[in-house]
């Protein structure tokens, strides 16, 4: 039995293991981490605008419209996905703390499942170098996303009252 075709499935599967550990223990919020995040991101669109470039147009006009429109779905999905994440400070050390909440768990596992269900049905007919219409729109709302969120959870971070203070 080949086992090949149920890699990504195992790696989706731990990643949601992860998250839904998070949903029972709070981790802190560092600043440097958002923004390191940020630029790894910042890189790997580089990179993929990059691959674009080198390998041509091959995205129409309704294409270009349709991957505008998953980053403003991504940036949608990112105010939405970081409304569930509770933010507090820690009582013992003043330190901003972030929990995922089961919603956006289960708003994470809904994307994932709308990507894979899309690859799964042949939905997408990517070119002989990877890239597709499909991919490029589900890559702009997967950025868009966590852009946003990101972005959003450093701003309600430092927004939480300071330590000691009575709200």
């Amino acid at each position: 039995m080949d086992l090949k075709p149920f890699i990504p499935y195992l790696a989706i599967g731990l990643a949601i293991l992860l998250l839904a550990r998070r949903t029972r223990s709070a981790r802190r919020v560092r600043g440097w981490a958002i923004l390191l995040v940020l630029g790894l991101l910042t890189l790997a669109i580089a990179f993929y605008v990059y691959g674009h470039i080198m390998v041509g147009p091959h995205v129409s006009g309704l294409g270009g419209l349709a991957i505008i429109a998953a980053l403003l779905g991504g940036i949608g999905c990112g105010l939405y996905a970081v409304r569930h994440i509770h933010l507090f400070r820690d009582p013992e050390t003043g330190q901003p703390m972030s929990r995922l909440t089961v919603t956006g768990l289960l708003f994470i596992v809904a994307l994932v499942v709308v990507k894979q269900g899309a690859r799964h049905l042949g939905l997408e007919s990517p070119d002989e170098h990877g890239f597709g219409l499909l991919s490029d729109s589900l890559f702009a709302l997967a950025m868009g996303t966590v852009f946003t969120r990101q972005i959003l959870l450093l701003r309600r971070a430092r927004a939480l009252p300071p330590h000691g203070a009575t709200a």
